[in-house]
């Protein structure tokens, strides 16, 4: 919270507690990360999403998952993920 000067400028008069906080990268109050990961050129890397999928957890984040290039995928590749597609998963504590 903070109060406005009489020089335009601002005071801080109280500090809120954080409802959430990363350290990498620094973010704090954040409800939402958006992690966005191409499916080739690069390739869709598993380890890292499980990586900053244990980490939005720990911090109490939602994540939404956007995977980009999929018309760059082979048509078996893209047949495959289809039903994925329409997914739908709710994490909540």
């Amino acid at each position: 919270m903070y109060s406005p000067t009489e020089n335009g400028e601002g005071m801080v008069d109280e500090i809120l507690p954080r409802i959430s906080e990363l350290i990498r990268p620094p973010i704090a109050n954040a409800r939402l990360a958006v992690l966005l990961f191409s499916l080739k050129e690069p390739d869709l890397n598993l380890q890292l999403l499980d990586k900053f999928l244990v980490h939005i957890e720990h911090a109490g984040l939602q994540a939404l998952i956007c995977l980009t290039k999929e018309d760059l995928l082979d048509a078996e590749k893209r047949m495959r993920l289809a039903p994925q597609s329409r997914w739908r998963v709710s994490m909540s504590k």
